[in-house]
């Protein structure tokens, strides 16, 4: 394999940093992904016991032990309860933009990669 990249060129070597750079941000994507996602089902029925039966300092600890994007937003709405409602919905909605943000880093180089990689595979062919 290594001889044929070295037969492709000089512009082989960008191409196959581009495959190990794309290939590293999906990893990590689905790294942190996989460690963000939590089971929505269970998650719910325990801070709506939590509610029911012991009241918002117990559901806010039940938030703060779960992980991930949903667990981390009731956080953000529930700590304003006692505001509001337009603080509550203001709350979860920055920390649901907070948390996205935290979703999406790196697909923008993931993005960039994907785009330029076929440039430069179409560059080898000229030269």
């Amino acid at each position: 394999m290594l001889e044929l990249v070295h037969k492709g060129g000089i512009s082989m070597y960008p191409l196959l940093a581009a495959l190990v750079g794309g290939v590293a941000v999906i990893l990590e994507r689905l790294w942190t992904l996989s460690r963000a996602s939590i089971d929505t089902k269970k998650f719910f029925e325990r801070l709506e016991d939590a509610l029911r039966s012991e009241g918002l300092e117990r559901a806010l600890e039940v938030c703060s032990e779960a992980r991930g994007p949903v667990a981390a937003t009731l956080h953000a709405g529930l700590l304003r309860v006692g505001q509001g409602m337009k603080h509550v919905e203001k709350a979860m909605e920055s920390a649901g933009s907070v948390e996205m943000a935290f979703l999406e880093r790196g697909l923008v180089w993931l993005a960039t990669v994907v785009n330029v990689a076929p440039m430069l595979g179409f560059l080898g062919t000229v030269s």
